[in-house]
């Protein structure tokens, strides 16, 4: 829900997803666990080979199928006391508590399945109910994830703080003759003192293999005159960074100042277009623009951001044909990047909040390559 709208802050996750299944004709929204259940209930609880699933039909009634032993965490952790909890016993297993939750619905009907339920339990319901249908939790649960509340913002920019801290001290670990594993190593130990539970990914792309947008670390030593791209991110409280920030061991190599300065526009363009009723795929046009009338359209490889809040990625998505119009409370990255192969990569990402005013960006170190 969105507390950006006071007449819509009594709304609740789970009336936000009901009023989803009447518009897309769905009977009923199954979840396990994983962002779509905490986001309804506010639960955060790990997948297992116990079945666990939220049930939310088109009438608004919610259930919540567990096995015993997890019933004390969910009881302590939920904020909606509407979510009627089905506790089921190991002796009998799941499937009568879930024909419970359908309840008057029946078995003829219509579920929708959240992306995170594992399959060995889609396939179950399917044997167990044979006149069931499924369909895509993904539209049902966009209006519940995609306009973030006030509380959500603010610990998206927490976490942005806490991965700038990193960033400002990667002059501590970042070193000439060290490899690209070392730094990483050291960089998830930073993320971890700077607030980070875990760190989620860590990209440390040195000379050529900073062209690889999603390059894994290596055993490649760092030499003096290379650009290096440092992409990290993890849930800090639950809410995820990402920041994507550039350095150059002693010296930039042949070329890169002059697509960095084209590649700063660009993101700096994408991040002050950032406004309500504004279309995403607007903001990957203008980034993409510049970068193609600066010279360097050959090298571009990917869209220009991603939602971001429970998972690294998730709605909305800005990428050119999508025309989602953004929204107070809305929160993705603006990552444009350049990438040249065989030579160096270079990207800048910063997460940036949707207000009524425009854009907050919630990274705000500098953008400026920094030389080590």
């Amino acid at each position: 829900m969105s507390a950006h709208n006071p007449e819509e802050q009594h709304v609740t996750p789970v009336q936000k997803a009901a009023a989803a299944l009447n518009a897309n004709n769905i009977d009923a929204l199954l979840v396990g666990p994983g962002p779509d259940l905490s986001a309804l209930s506010g639960w955060h609880t790990h997948p297992m080979e116990r079945l666990t699933g939220l049930l939310v039909t088109k009438s608004g009634d919610a259930s919540i199928i567990l096995p015993r032993m997890e019933y004390p965490g969910f009881q302590s952790n939920t904020f909606d006391p509407s979510i009627t909890p089905l506790i089921w016993d190991e002796q009998h297993g799941p499937w009568d508590k879930v024909a419970e939750a359908l309840g008057s619905i029946g078995a003829e009907t219509t579920i929708a399945i959240g992306q995170h339920l594992w399959g060995q339990y889609v396939v179950d319901l399917v044997h167990r109910f044979p006149g069931v249908h499924l369909a895509h939790g993904g539209p049902i649960m966009q209006p519940v994830r995609q306009v973030k509340t006030d509380d959500e913002i603010a610990k998206l920019r927490a976490a942005g703080a806490a991965i700038d801290r990193v960033h400002q001290r990667m002059g501590e670990v970042l070193k000439v003759g060290r490899t690209e594993k070392e730094v990483a190593k050291e960089i998830d130990r930073m993320m971890r003192e700077e607030g980070h539970s875990v760190a989620e990914f860590i990209i440390v792309g040195a000379g050529e293999n900073g062209a690889s947008p999603h390059h894994s670390p290596t055993d490649r030593v760092i030499n003096e005159g290379e650009a290096v791209v440092v992409d990290i991110g993890g849930p800090v409280d639950h809410y995820f960074s990402d920041c994507t920030r550039n350095y150059v061991m002693g010296h930039a190599p042949e070329g890169y100042d002059e697509a960095y300065r084209v590649l700063q526009a660009s993101q700096a363009a994408g991040c002050a277009a950032v406004r309500p009723g504004i279309r995403a795929g607007e903001i990957d046009r203008i980034c993409r623009s510049i970068i193609i009338d600066g010279g360097y359209g050959e090298y571009l490889l990917h869209r220009t951001g991603h939602g971001i809040g429970l998972e690294v990625h998730e709605d909305p998505y800005i990428f050119e044909s999508n025309d989602t119009l953004l929204e107070p409370g809305m929160a993705f990255s603006v990552e444009p990047g350049i990438y040249k192969p065989g030579e160096w990569g270079m990207r800048i990402e910063d997460i940036v909040a949707c207000t009524k005013e425009g854009g907050e960006r919630l990274n705000t170190t500098s953008t400026d390559y920094v030389v080590l």
